[in-house]
């Protein structure tokens, strides 16, 4: 983890982790054990918060594979997730069986037992997305699920961070 840390995050209007740096997040891939780099590599970004015993979360990961099995996500854009507040205690752990259950084929990082990555974003609740453009400033925040589904987030990532021609 580098970087300096955002901002927590309050509203979607006037946030002001909006144009600063994202910070950078190496870890192991929780299906596959590679090394992840959730960093700039001169394309836009979205990295995606889950916690594996979240309703609201199990929907937005059933809601986007389901709909990636036949449609792909824009290219030119970087898909992460990060598996966030792990708690053996609850539904659906561990995580990693969870996604490779419904799916997952991006990369997944699980955060810190010390919440090092939920605290370099500024996530207050998840599900949570943060949109990073080409030059790795942060271009918004969200956090719920996105309205309408895994189509409504397909544009949200076409919209926001298709790269400049």
């Amino acid at each position: 983890m580098s970087g300096t840390a955002l901002p927590q995050f309050e509203q979607l209007e006037d946030d002001p982790a909006v144009g600063r740096q994202a910070p950078l997040v190496v870890g192991a891939d929780l299906l596959t054990g590679a090394e992840v780099r959730i960093e700039n590599q001169g394309r836009p970004m979205v990295v995606a918060f889950y916690a594996h015993w979240c309703p609201h979360c199990q929907n937005e990961v059933e809601d986007l594979t389901g709909w990636l099995e036949t449609n792909e996500l824009p290219g030119g854009v970087d898909f992460y997730a990060v598996s966030v507040l792990e708690d053996a205690t609850r539904g659906n752990h561990p995580p990693d069986q969870w996604l490779r259950d419904e799916g997952w084929q991006h990369p997944v990082v699980a955060d810190t037992p010390a919440m090092s990555v939920v605290d370099a974003f500024g996530l207050v609740s998840v599900p949570y997305l943060v949109a990073v453009d080409a030059d790795n400033e942060v271009v918004l925040r969200f956090a719920g699920n996105i309205p309408g589904g895994a189509p409504e987030l397909a544009a949200f990532f076409t919209t926001l961070l298709e790269p400049a021609s």
